[in-house]
């Protein structure tokens, strides 16, 4: 939960700097800080994710579901 709080509060920190310096598409909401975090939070999201399904004794590519829906 504190993992969860950190990113976001961070994702919003780094879209306030985003909007303020360098290139920043509005219409999308990207700019380069946002990209490099959410690249950077990727992997450990992924396992975490596989890790939370382990726990509940399901395969860890039951997080694939989540791309198809």
């Amino acid at each position: 939960m504190v993992v969860l709080l950190f990113v976001v509060v961070a994702g919003i920190g780094l879209a306030l700097v985003d909007m303020g310096t360098g290139p920043y598409n509005y219409e999308s909401r990207n700019g380069l800080l946002g990209r490099l975090f959410r690249l950077a939070t990727l992997i450990p999201g992924l396992t975490s994710g596989v890790r939370r399904l382990h726990d509940i004794n399901k395969s860890g590519w039951w997080l694939l579901m989540g791309l198809i829906f």
